[in-house]
This record gives structure tokens, C-alpha cells and sequence, in this order.
């Protein structure tokens, strides 16, 4: 049977091959479905890049290829009809384009465990105004954490520890009234400047469905403030450790 002959498969709109030991780069034939929505090829063998021909699947909604060996950069061309993107625990490399954080139909995002680089952009006109779900920890980002996550406002979920962000932990955090859970340990964020209480803390009480915050390994050394008896009932988990 010759794979590539994908003639009567023109309808296919769910490919799942998870979980399998399949190998080799991921092949090109893929961007012939054009009726694709959904892409799970996690936990694998892959490796190589991925092909530009699967920008063609203009109706792909989610695509997870973690857990394999990818490398090579992201192409931003390939996320913008995406709800959902998964790409932890591989190898790509490179820098995330400014651009990607304007797409508005992006809802989960995952870049945890590779080796990206580069900072999150300052000025990001709308910064992924659907996003849900955020996940960046374990890579090598740095510079600040832009006060424009917080046009994020549907953002129930975000992760960046152990990175190298260096910075004031903004304070327009606290206005994401869906936050569940914040996970930045590991990182050299500080206080605000001038600032002898966590008034990070202090933000965090518009949150009232937060449920897990991590501010553990990194540089506060400030006055916990009484506020913190008026954060959420919701709140399981608060770290400050080290």
C-alpha cells in the first residue's frame, strides 16, 4: 500500500496516531487533507521540522505533536486557524515572532520543556484575546513580563518557570478575573520598585476563582501584607518558598 496515495482520504477530518512508536520526519502528504480539524501525533518518534505543506490545512483547529524530537523553528503561517497548539517537550528552537500573540483564534498554547528563546512582546496590540490556556515554562525566555497579558482576559491558566524573565511581576496580573493558576518559580522576578509590600499579593484579590499560585525560587524579599487574608476562598495552594 503506497502511503502517499491519499485519494480516498479527502474527507478525513480526525487523524489520532498518538501514543505509537512511529518515526521519521512527519510526512508532507498530511497537508493534502484539507478537510483536517483535528492532528494528534503526540508521543512518538518524530523528528525533523515541521512542513511547511501542512499550512494548507486551513481548517485544522488542534494539532499536538509533544513528546517527540522536532526541532527547527515554529511557522507562524501554520498556527493562524488554530484553537489549540501543543509542541511540549521537543526541540525547536528559535524565537516566538511578535506576531503570534495578535492571532485572536488561539485558546491553548503550549511550548513547555524545549529550547525557545527571545521575550514576550511589550506592546502586543490584543495579545491573544481567546487565549485560555498558556503554558511556556522550561525554556530560555527572558526580559520582562509585559503588563499586556493582561488583554489576555479569558487566560485561566498560566505557566513560565524556569526561565529567565527579570522583572517587577506586573501588576495588571491581577486584573485576569478567569485566572486559576500561575506558575512563574524559577525565574529573577521581583517586587514593584519602591515597594516594601508583595503588592503582587495585593492585585491577586480581584482573582477570585484562583485556585494555585507558585512565586517559589525567585528574588521577592518584601512584607507579606495582611491583603493576603482577603484573597479568594478558592485559593488551595499559595508558594513562596525560597
Amino acid at each position: 500500500v503506497d502511503p502517499t496515495n491519499t485519494d480516498h482520504c479527502r474527507g478525513l477530518q480526525i487523524l489520532l496516531a498518538q501514543d505509537n512508536q512511529f518515526y521519521g520526519s512527519i510526512p508532507k502528504f498530511l497537508g493534502s487533507f484539507s478537510e483536517l480539524n483535528i492532528l494528534h501525533i503526540r508521543c512518538n518518534g518524530l523528528t525533523g521540522t515541521i512542513p511547511v505543506a501542512l499550512t494548507n490545512l486551513t481548517k485544522l483547529l488542534v494539532f499536538t505533536i509533544s513528546e517527540n524530537q522536532i526541532q527547527g523553528n515554529i511557522p507562524l503561517e501554520f498556527l493562524t486557524h488554530l484553537i489549540g497548539f501543543n509542541v511540549e517537550m521537543n526541540n525547536p528552537t528559535g524565537t516566538l515572532p511578535d506576531s503570534l500573540f495578535n492571532l485572536s483564534a488561539l485558546q491553548i498554547l503550549d511550548f513547555t520543556y524545549n529550547h525557545l528563546t527571545g521575550h514576550l512582546p511589550k506592546d502586543a496590540r490584543r495579545f491573544l484575546p481567546n487565549l485560555q490556556q498558556l503554558y511556556m515554562g522550561v525554556n530560555n525566555f527572558d526580559g520582562p513580563l509585559p503588563a499586556s497579558l493582561s488583554n489576555a482576559t479569558r487566560l485561566q491558566v498560566f505557566t513560565a518557570e524556569r526561565n529567565n524573565f527579570s522583572c517587577p511581576i506586573p501588576l495588571e496580573l491581577g486584573s485576569l478575573s478567569q485566572l486559576t493558576y500561575l506558575g512563574l518559580w524559577g525565574n529573577m522576578l521581583t517586587n514593584v520598585p519602591d515597594n516594601r509590600e508583595l503588592s503582587i499579593l495585593t492585585s491577586f484579590t480581584n482573582c477570585r476563582l484562583l485556585e494555585e499560585v507558585y512565586l517559589n525560587k525567585i528574588l521577592l524579599n518584601d512584607i507579606l501584607p495582611t491583603s493576603v487574608g482577603n484573597l479568594t476562598t478558592t485559593l488551595s495552594r499559595l508558594y513562596l518558598s525560597h
